[in-house]
């Protein structure tokens, strides 16, 4: 029961299992983008877990260790809870992601903790490492298989993950790079009942973990992406960053695919960037860099493919860096050399498309407000 990437927030707010009616539930989704919340509720509950550690496995940058689980109960995968001996020397984070398949559908990185494996997790309280997943509204459903993974990003301090060194629990088996292993890992994973709260995107890939490309003189990038509904392009997010120093704007230009014509073209200046990026883009929070269509006029029709294109005129190891995923998990479109033609892989985006008629004071129909007053 994946939640497929070019999926609207309307049509994840439809499939929410929550008895408010939908006005009302509608309203406390667009509340939630204005306040800016990102977790869930309280109503989580423990679904799955293993609670034996008799052993220790390394997890290091070429070694990941991973538990499958089935889940048990309908909802949305809130959190997982895991057993690590940590060193607190490492320096560079531990990630954790949940995958289903091939697809990785939430990434979250752990810092330096520097704890001791418990040789047992407890039922009911927290006493291993807590990692929050509400972020990524990952739905779940009765019976359904994914994955946790960890990996370490760093190559001198290793911490390790506590495990059942037998076959313990019967809905999964411990991974190693993904493959079946003996054993199971020490785990628990919550799911909660509760809606989050959806911002009013609409398409969406947000896997930029595998790598972050570089934009300057020498390299432009893009992404084609097909329009699922029809209104105005309001914004795009992006897993963007600027080098320390850079000097140079980064030009982005919108194309129509179809004839090639330009619908947009304007420059951000590296100073209004951040340095550094998120790795992972969020369904219920800005994260990234939005790039502002507002004032730009441009109207998409649904089904209508078009590209993002990002150029930069600064040297070699300065100018922009866009993250991505060498992968290709978005079906309406790919990544780019920024010209049209395709390199594979995505770029991790987030569109925003706002429909409805706009009436002369600039509110929109079926929008809560202006796009500068939404908060994205």
């Amino acid at each position: 029961m994946s939640t497929a990437y070019n999926e609207t927030s309307a049509s994840l707010r439809q499939r929410a299992r929550s008895g408010l009616g939908a006005d009302l539930r509608t309203a406390l989704v667009a509340i939630g983008v204005l306040l800016g919340l990102a977790a869930l509720g309280e109503a989580q509950v423990v679904d799955q877990s293993q609670l034996t550690s008799d052993g220790l496995r390394a997890i290091n940058t070429n070694l990941t260790q991973g538990q499958t689980f089935t889940v048990g109960r309908d909802g949305f995968l809130s959190a997982v809870e895991v057993s690590l001996n940590d060193s607190a020397a490492r320096s560079a984070p531990l990630s954790l992601s949940i995958w289903e398949g091939s697809v990785r559908r939430g990434y979250v990185v752990i810092p330096p903790e520097g704890t001791s494996a418990p040789p047992l997790l407890d039922p009911v309280d927290v006493v291993g490492t807590f990692v929050d997943l509400s972020a990524f509204a990952i739905e779940v459903a009765v019976g359904e298989v994914l994955e946790l993974r960890l990996r370490c990003l760093e190559s001198t301090f290793f911490p390790s993950a506590g495990v059942a060194l037998n076959d313990l629990y019967a809905g999964g088996s411990a991974t190693i790079n993904g493959s079946s292993s003996t054993g199971d890992l020490a785990f628990k994973t919550f799911v909660s009942d509760d809606f989050p709260p959806i911002q009013e995107f609409d398409q969406y890939q947000p896997d930029g973990v595998d790598r972050n490309y570089g934009i300057h003189s020498g390299l432009s990038r893009g992404q084609t992406f097909t329009a699922g509904r029809s209104g105005r392009l309001a914004g795009v997010e992006l897993a963007l960053s600027s080098s320390v120093g850079s000097a140079d704007d980064l030009e982005v230009v919108l194309v129509d695919v179809s004839d090639d014509s330009e619908l947009a073209r304007f420059a951000i200046q590296p100073q209004e960037v951040n340095v550094g990026s998120p790795e992972y883009l969020s369904p219920t929070a800005t994260v990234g860099y939005i790039i502002d269509f507002d004032g730009h006029d441009v109207h998409v029709s649904e089904g209508q493919q078009l590209e993002l294109q990002l150029h930069s005129s600064a040297p070699s190891g300065q100018g922009f860096a866009v993250r991505g995923t060498l992968a290709n998990p978005y079906p309406g479109g790919a990544m780019t050399n920024g010209s049209g033609i395709g390199g594979g892989g995505d770029l991790a985006f987030k569109t925003i498309v706002l429909g409805g008629t706009v009436f002369d004071d600039g509110f929109e129909s079926g929008a809560v407000g202006r796009w500068s007053e939404i908060g994205f």
